[in-house]
């Protein structure tokens, strides 16, 4: 199993890395959409949802590095016995 980086991401994040990139330029273009009360929430969430997709990330990875662990110690353990 391998633990997902943040340099290595997949397709599907690394498109969405690419569209929140993308988007944020655009904003810059229209200070009237970025003053906007809407616009303003629609940034907080995008943000939260970053936040607990890298939380998300860091536990899985954790818990990545505990089952190879696991795993190395049962295979040293089989060719011992």
């Amino acid at each position: 199993m391998r633990a997902v980086g943040s340099s290595s991401s997949p397709g599907s994040e690394g498109e969405l890395i690419d569209v929140l990139a993308n988007l944020e330029v655009r904003i810059e273009a229209y200070p009237d959409l970025k003053a906007s009360e809407e616009f303003a929430c629609l940034a907080r969430t995008l943000t939260e949802l970053e936040e607990q997709i890298s939380a998300a990330r860091r536990a899985f990875n954790a818990h990545v590095m505990i089952y190879n662990d696991l795993v190395q110690g049962l295979s040293r353990l089989c060719k011992e016995g």
